[in-house]
């Protein structure tokens, strides 16, 4: 199954998504448009396809999805190594369809990443080892900043922080719901859902623009609960 809005798209790169399942053995495939080696981002309407970790620096919400990829990896650790979730262009064996989609129950911006916590809690329920779980494949895409919905208008400058501010928060929800909260994994970030839960787009704005003054950023940056905290303006 690929799952795509560009059927042209499918057909160009679904050797890709093969290669991750057939070859290289894993459970799941899936593309990415930023975040790791291979991938290339098109800015029009005068940039060209430039590569990571330039495209990454480019991305004039760089910062925001670091957060974002900081705290999704812990809220929900089996998304170790995918750094986009939200592709739309992902692989799965037939046989296993049914199972993994029956609980999916989104059909708003957040189906993708849905349909793909779904498929690596069912390989994980099968004992699949995590660096099996999913073969992530880097592609070429074309974004319009212009036209996304993640950046400010004249009405509301502050739409970018209240967008990726209510994504932090919405994680939580999904940590609570995929994640056994009697678990180790639950134990060891709780006071980071904490500080989630109760994050308000302000403080995620006074956060996000302190951390910002450090510059380019990568997905992998460790940063600490305290310094986030600090960042927010708590104590």
């Amino acid at each position: 199954m690929y799952t795509d809005s560009d059927l042209s798209t499918d057909m160009a790169l679904c050797g890709l998504l093969s290669f991750g399942i057939l070859k290289a053995g894993c459970s799941v495939s899936s593309g990415a448009r930023y975040g790791q080696a291979g991938t290339f981002l098109v800015k029009p309407p005068v940039g060209g396809a430039s590569p990571h970790p330039q495209s990454h620096y480019e991305q004039p919400n760089m910062m925001k999805i670091v957060l974002r990829h900081y705290v999704r990896v812990r809220l929900l650790p089996m998304l170790q190594g995918v750094y986009d979730t939200q592709c739309a262009f992902k692989c799965f064996r037939r046989e296993d369809l049914m199972e993994i989609t029956k609980d999916v129950k989104s059909l708003q911006a957040d189906f993708d990443m849905e349909l793909l916590l779904n498929a690596l809690i069912f390989y994980r329920k099968k004992d699949v080892k995590q660096n099996k779980l999913s073969y992530v494949a880097g592609t070429l895409f074309t974004e319009d900043f212009a036209e996304s919905n993640f950046m400010a208008t004249a009405d509301d400058p502050d739409k970018p922080y209240k967008t990726y501010g209510g994504m932090m928060t919405g994680l939580v929800g999904m940590h609570e719901r995929f994640i056994d909260q009697d678990s180790d994994e639950a134990k060891e970030v709780k006071d980071l859902v904490e500080f989630v839960r109760t994050l308000t787009w302000e403080k995620y704005k006074a956060m996000h623009d302190k951390l910002n003054e450090r510059g380019n950023t990568l997905f992998d940056h460790k940063f600490t609960l305290d310094e986030l905290k600090a960042a927010a303006g708590e104590s």
